[in-house]
């Protein structure tokens, strides 16, 4: 009860002393605040040390963005402030963010960026952007297990029935002959299989029959 009795006078003096006093009225210091919530006397030292963290609490919050979250930090400010809602500078903005996001998945996680590749693929009015998310579908594992090349196979043969036999002679075709003397053999058999499937969506005059096979390598 004594105890009560003494903050409560406390904290009357300390309300009295803001009423008087020349602060604002929300100002109270950091040695009344302690006071209030404990009779015991806290050391000078403590007491300025508490007050330097305290202050600086923010400062070093920010202090802990390292540089690319920073860098990051503006490319994407940077994306908002040019926001544009052509359908081009659209289709720019997934081919980006394909790659980017790419960057940070593994296994199975990789799986959820196929069908957006291949549709931006189809869809991107650009050739270079076509050619880049191409690249990326048939470099998107490093050793492509046998489930995941059934996958990107499928995704090759949508490309195919989407796009027709043009685009697939000058777009997907020059992927396959990239990868033809890979050192990998995943990567070499993910080639063959995608030349397997992709051989039926190729333009008629590209095909040649069995006989004029035979003449021209037997």
């Amino acid at each position: 009860m004594q105890h009560e009795k003494k903050n409560l006078l406390i904290q009357l003096q300390l309300l009295q002393n803001r009423l008087t006093s020349d602060e604002p009225s929300g100002a109270m210091k950091m040695e009344d605040t302690i006071q209030l919530n404990s009779s015991r006397h806290l050391p000078q030292i403590y007491r300025r040390a508490f007050e330097r963290q305290s202050l600086s609490y923010d400062d070093k919050q920010d202090e802990e963005i390292d540089d690319q979250e920073q860098k990051t930090f503006e490319e994407i400010i940077h994306e908002l402030n040019t926001l544009s809602l052509d359908q081009k500078d659209f289709f720019d903005l997934i081919g980006r963010t394909i790659t980017k996001i790419n960057l940070h998945l593994n296994g199975s996680k990789k799986l959820d960026l196929i069908p957006l590749i291949i549709y931006t693929s189809i869809l991107h009015p650009n050739n270079d952007e076509r050619d880049r998310l191409l690249k990326c579908l048939f470099n998107l594992y490093k050793k492509p297990s046998y489930n995941q090349r059934q996958i990107l196979l499928q995704a090759c043969l949508c490309f195919a029935k989407q796009s027709g036999p043009l685009r697939v002679h000058a777009e997907l075709l020059p992927q396959c002959w990239e990868n033809i003397n890979n050192k990998l053999d995943e990567r070499r058999c993910l080639v063959a299989e995608a030349c397997g499937i992709l051989a039926p969506h190729l333009p008629v005059n590209y095909l040649i029959s069995k006989n004029e096979y035979d003449s021209f390598f037997l």
